[in-house]
């Protein structure tokens, strides 16, 4: 991480959803992700609180592993931080491993919409 992202998530609560910020605009993966469902929400024809009653749904499930491990540390702090710290630990032993099967696994799901996109167009 460059360093003045580093000293940015190593500060206060304003500086970390600053960076928490910054990391999903960077994340053009939870754009791709989330973009059919906006639209899905969008053509549904409901009301515009019932819209914003949706989007607030899907971006509170999707932040949900963000979200988890902060309330277990904040509810249970010794034994979250041990199994953090634990698969901190194994993430980082197996990185490359999550990375590859995380890439084909999202990729397959592209190749397969796109391709059964293709198929489907007259």
């Amino acid at each position: 991480m460059p360093g003045g992202l580093q000293r940015l998530a190593a500060g206060s609560v304003g500086g970390l959803f600053l960076f928490g910020m910054v990391a999903q605009i960077a994340n053009s993966d939870a754009l791709m992700v989330t973009l059919p469902a906006q639209r899905a929400i969008a053509a549904a024809g409901l009301a515009w609180i019932q819209q914003l009653a949706a989007v607030l749904f899907l971006v509170t499930v999707l932040l949900l592993p963000a979200w988890l491990p902060v309330l277990a540390t904040a509810l249970w702090p010794k034994p979250a931080m041990r199994v953090l710290s634990a698969l901190g630990a194994w993430l980082r032993t197996h990185e490359w491993m999550v990375n590859i099967a995380t890439g084909l696994g999202i990729g397959g799901i592209f190749l397969l919409r796109g391709l059964t996109g293709l198929l489907a167009t007259p």
